[in-house]
């Protein structure tokens, strides 16, 4: 099986339906919401179920796990005295389809597109929130960019934000905060991650993992690295500021340094996204399950019920 093959058979076996790979301007994903024929907008009810998933961020301070889907968050309860066996909860107000989500300090930022039947541009850059997920505004690049995968740096080194613009199939960053971007060369990248110094950027790629340490400027292969699809910031379980990513064939991966890479056995199942969490929690989640392991992928426990009616917002 070729490379090729195998990165599209890989995204696939994931679940992930939400393909951000760009190639000579193409697009294969999330389509853009229907912006609708002028006619009043009528703000759409809660979801009910899960269908794509996106983005996972793992909040272990809060004991909260935020999950970005085709139709806005939802949220999950990790504390220890939750029911484990219940459906996640819609989270927030925002009822568009999120692509790229993360947490920078008590923000929520996301991108994507805006909720079906909405008159808003398809593309609506980057939004903030607070933690409670209401009252969204526009931050930056309203219209211009849609973000299938964001990233936040884990190293505390510096308020790096990244993205994948799919519209230019560009890697783009922000060092104030989301309020003004620079945007690298044309990548075709499926994911995301800031480097643990804090500045560098690392990419998956069907030719493998890519890296810049100009911002996107100009990107050079890692040598001998897993081809991975997916790819975070976050901790180890020793809390030093780690890599981790899956590839094709669902094998979790952690770097301390981004160029050497070590196994952390099979995934239970393929993820469509994962987060990972300050002390090192692992979160993986598809439309069909949500798991979570707390000493570095050797253990595995539901967190929810994905299947479930998602319960509606508090």
């Amino acid at each position: 099986m070729t490379v090729r093959s195998r990165f599209t058979a890989g995204l696939t076996v994931a679940g992930v339906l939400a393909v951000t790979t760009v190639v000579g301007g193409a697009l294969a994903g999330c389509a853009a919401a229907d912006t609708g024929s002028g006619a009043a907008e009528v703000a759409p009810a809660p979801p009910t179920a899960v269908t794509h998933v996106h983005a996972v961020d793992v909040d272990e301070s809060r004991s909260l796990v935020t999950i970005a889907t085709h139709h806005g968050l939802i949220s999950v309860d990790i504390s220890d005295s939750a029911d484990h066996t219940l459906a996640p909860m819609v989270l927030g107000d925002y009822r568009g389809d999120v692509m790229g989500f993360v947490r920078v300090g008590d923000r929520l930022l996301l991108s994507g597109h805006p909720a079906y039947g909405s008159n808003d541009a398809p593309n609506v850059g980057v939004l903030e929130a607070d933690l409670g997920a209401r009252e969204w505004s526009s931050l930056a690049l309203s219209g211009e960019v849609d973000f299938h995968a964001m990233s936040v740096s884990s190293s505390g080194l510096s308020p790096l934000i990244a993205g994948l613009d799919s519209a230019t199939g560009t890697a783009m960053s922000s060092g104030d905060g989301g309020v003004s971007w620079q945007r690298g060369a044309a990548i075709a990248a499926r994911d995301i991650a800031i480097g643990v110094d804090g500045t560098s950027l690392t990419v998956t790629t069907e030719s493998g993992l890519q890296r810049s340490d100009d911002l996107g400027a100009t990107w050079n292969l890692i040598g001998n690295a897993p081809l991975l699809v997916l790819i975070e910031a976050g901790f180890d379980v020793a809390g030093n500021p780690a890599l981790l990513g899956v590839d094709v064939d669902g094998v979790l991966y952690l770097s301390t340094d981004g160029s050497k890479w070590s196994s952390k056995g099979v995934l239970p199942f393929a993820p469509e996204a994962f987060g990972v969490g300050e002390r090192g929690a692992i979160v993986i989640v598809s439309t069909q399950q949500a798991m979570r392991s707390t000493d570095g992928g050797a253990t595995w426990n539901a967190i929810a019920n994905m299947t479930l009616p998602l319960a509606p917002p508090q």
